[in-house]
């Protein structure tokens, strides 16, 4: 997958914006709740990228979890909130692609970090 390079590009996973809030030991946690969770993430991280400090946001999914129909609605509502905000502001993508995109952007150098 690599080839050549020697640099691998990790991309932290944030615990945060995940679906295992449904199976969480403290209670509960609803569809809305879990929808309102990861819209208030969003619009921080969008306010701080705005301010010049871009942010990335990840959520992890698991099928088993999220692949229930009244939990998959509030991620389909999450992605049509962040799917209408102007272009060039919002990039959807997987995590191989920032990874790639990385790795273009700032190519590995020997030596230095």
């Amino acid at each position: 997958m690599f080839g050549d390079r020697d640099a691998v590009v990790l991309i932290v996973v944030r615990y945060d914006n995940n679906d295992l809030k449904f199976h969480s030991t403290t209670g509960a946690f609803s569809p809305q709740q879990f929808f309102e969770y990861l819209q208030g993430a969003f619009d921080t991280l969008l306010a701080e990228g705005r301010a010049g400090q871009p942010k990335m946001m990840t959520i992890g999914l698991h099928c088993r979890i999220i692949g229930k129909p009244g939990r998959f609605q509030a991620l389909k509502r999450f992605v049509e909130y962040i799917s209408s905000k102007p272009a060039g502001q919002v990039w959807i993508t997987r995590r191989v692609d920032i990874a790639e995109h990385w790795r273009s952007k700032y190519p590995y150098q020997k030596g230095k970090r």
